[in-house]
């Protein structure tokens, strides 16, 4: 199966950004998939209980699809007033995932020195 995912996730916890997977919102379902080299990497789970360290695909309905780890990260609801004053057309229209990128990291909680950048239609990896 070609897994393809519209968002990639990086930290840059450690100095350099890594790439840490690739996150997307079907409907009102979440998925994510760590990246093959982040698995292999020694680096520690985004979410030790809801996101172990495994190849698996996770996915989740709870927060219109978008994972704790990924909520911690995002803005707050006068971030979100902000992001709107600053890309009203495209707040208007903003997926969950969409808006993190859009804060650039900004935000809070277990990934907050991490970026997440919006790569549209790019494989992943071949399971």
């Amino acid at each position: 199966m070609v897994l393809t995912m519209p968002t990639y996730v990086w930290s840059d916890l450690w100095g350099a950004p890594v790439l840490v997977g690739a996150a997307a919102i079907k409907g009102k379902e979440g998925i994510f998939q760590y990246a093959l080299s982040y698995l292999s990497s020694g680096k520690p789970p985004l979410d030790p209980k809801n996101l172990p360290l495994q190849a698996e695909e996770f996915r989740t309905r709870a927060n219109s699809g978008v994972f704790s780890a990924f909520s911690d990260a995002g803005p707050d609801a006068w971030g979100r007033r902000v992001l709107a004053a600053l890309h009203p057309k495209r707040m208007a229209t903003a997926t969950p995932l969409e808006v993190l990128a859009l804060a650039a990291g900004h935000g809070t909680g277990v990934i907050s020195d991490a970026t997440i950048r919006s790569v549209r239609g790019v494989v992943l990896r071949d399971a």
